[in-house]
């Protein structure tokens, strides 16, 4: 059986590839995603999709909660996502 991880597959691109792969369960943290590791094994294959926007208007940036929250999903989520790829070595998967 092939275990494929996708972020950001609630919508979009993501939940296109997730009925392409068909069976996807939906992690929206590090922590389900551990547990989900945790009952049917490392990934073999990763597809780190998840990505949020505040749009061109350089102003909303100004508003830390938002620019928190985009630096949350999009440097530290990819970097989360990454850490659970085969290519990675086994220690990295450990919490």
């Amino acid at each position: 059986m092939r275990r494929v991880f996708i972020t950001g597959a609630s919508t979009g691109i993501g939940a296109a590839l997730a009925r392409h792969y068909a069976g996807a369960i939906d992690a929206q943290s590090t922590d389900s995603a551990i547990g989900l590791f945790a009952r049917y094994g490392a990934p073999d294959l990763v597809i780190a999709n998840a990505g949020v926007s505040v749009g061109t208007h350089g102003d909303e940036l100004q508003d830390v909660e938002k620019l928190r929250r985009v630096l949350d999903v999009n440097v530290a989520g990819l970097a989360a996502a990454c850490r659970w790829s085969p290519s990675a070595p086994a220690t990295s998967i450990r919490r």
